[in-house]
């Protein structure tokens, strides 16, 4: 056997291997509509059939493999089983193509589909009939493949079955999405290749290998359109949940109550300077809750001023509060400065023996980035805990103000805290 032979028999057995994984994914992830994960599994069981057979073959006409003079029809079935699978899979291609372009709300090409399937059909009918009459292949007295005639008919009917789906797809060309579209016109061209090439050497068919591409080519084309589906979905769950919570408590009403308590409460009270915070601090986390983009750091600044005034109001002088916010002209993914603040308090200052300590924010602009710090003299952490996610209780929101702000601003979270003394959390936004 020589190492080209060597090689394909390799590269036949890998797509086989290849073909059994992927349709365990497919059916395990149920990332297509019922019909088109069907007909991909069936073109990928068809696939890992043909590389099997085909190594087979490989082998055989190799001479790796002998049969003797009495079995020369265990040797033609390897060679018999290609060619059927050569046609069946056109079949399933046409189906899967047609089911993808309807479930994207293209037009039901039902025609071009059923007439792709009748060529194949009769694709598979001349193979059997060749086979049974010889017509193109024979074996040697070493039980070595040699062909007789070209299979110039077969190769036609080949590329008469793939027209249709090539029409179907350049017809449907907006409805289905730019990643497929482009799957399946390079599927198409493999596929044309496969069958026009001449075969590098007796029993090695170039569709062979082309149908190991193309399935790879459409598998990783539908898994990452299935990741994007799978984000979206969540997007969309998450927007949902939150406008029935934003129903649910109704914030017009809200204000609307405490602007009529605060009408009874005296001008210069502090009851009514604490529920004047109050309100601002509701309206501006409804707010920030309703917005999917990024928000301006004015406006989460205010947000956390208010919530600062009502944690005073309760603690009193058991926490002390300083600010020095110099820039606020940029944006940030909203709740970010507040969800450092609330664990600034909750988790370090508060954890203290007699919960007193002192919180600092500031803001400030560099040559190349927006800075906000937020610092306590609470009990501290020890940062590699939050980094590998073992402490659930505490730091929570940290990881996720660390992954909103790489997504939505390309920014920074560090953090530096020592156990006993407090904690320092830096935010550095790009400056656009």
């Amino acid at each position: 056997m020589t190492y080209a032979q060597l090689f394909f028999v390799a590269f036949q057995i890998w797509a086989s291997v290849f073909g059994v994984i992927a349709a365990i994914c497919v059916y395990a992830a149920r990332s297509l509509e019922v019909k088109a994960a069907v007909t991909l599994v069936c073109m990928l069981a068809v696939d890992v059939v043909l590389n099997l057979a085909g190594a087979l073959s490989v082998a055989i006409d190799a001479g790796a493999l002998q049969f003797g003079n009495d079995a020369f029809w265990l040797a033609w079935l390897p060679q018999l089983v290609v060619r059927l699978c050569e046609f069946l899979f056109l079949i399933f291609t046409s189906q899967h193509i047609a089911r993808i372009i309807v479930v994207r709300g293209g037009v039901d090409g039902r025609r071009l589909t059923a007439t792709a399937i009748v060529i194949a059909a009769f694709g598979m009918a001349t193979v059997v009939t060749t086979w049974v009459f010889g017509s193109f292949f024979a074996f040697d007295a070493q039980s070595g493949m040699a062909g007789q005639a070209p299979r110039h008919v077969q190769t036609v009917l080949a590329e008469l079955a793939l027209l249709p789906v090539l029409i179907q797809v350049i017809q449907n060309r907006h409805s289905i999405r730019r990643s497929e579209f482009t799957a399946f016109a390079i599927s198409y061209m493999l596929l044309a290749a496969g069958f026009m090439l001449p075969p590098p050497f007796d029993a090695c068919p170039c569709f062979v290998v082309s149908y190991a591409l193309v399935l790879i080519t459409i598998v990783m084309t539908h898994q990452m359109e299935f990741s994007k589906d799978n984000m979206e979905r969540e997007r969309r769950l998450a927007r949902a949940q939150l406008q029935l919570y934003t129903r649910q408590i109704q914030p017009h009403f809200i204000y609307n109550s405490l602007s009529a308590i605060r009408t009874k409460l005296p001008v210069d009270s502090e009851a009514r300077d604490s529920l004047n915070h109050f309100a601002g601090f509701l309206r501006g986390s409804v707010d920030l809750l309703t917005t999917e983009n990024s928000v301006p750091a004015g406006k989460e600044f205010a947000t956390v001023m208010d919530y600062l005034y009502m944690e005073k109001e309760r603690f009193g002088d058991d926490l002390t509060i300083v600010t020095d916010i110099q820039d606020k002209d940029f944006e940030l993914p909203p709740f970010t400065v507040q969800t450092l603040v609330e664990n600034a308090i909750r988790c370090g200052i508060r954890e203290n023996d007699d919960g007193r300590g002192t919180l600092t924010i500031k803001s400030r602009r560099t040559s190349n980035a927006h800075v906000i710090e937020v610092i306590d003299d609470g009990v501290g952490f020890d940062p590699l805990v939050v980094e590998t996610k073992e402490d659930e209780r505490n730091h929570i929101g940290l990881a996720n103000v660390r992954e909103r702000l790489r997504l939505m601003c390309k920014g920074t979270l560090s953090i530096e805290s020592t156990p006993g003394k407090g904690t320092l959390v830096r935010v550095e936004i790009p400056v656009v």
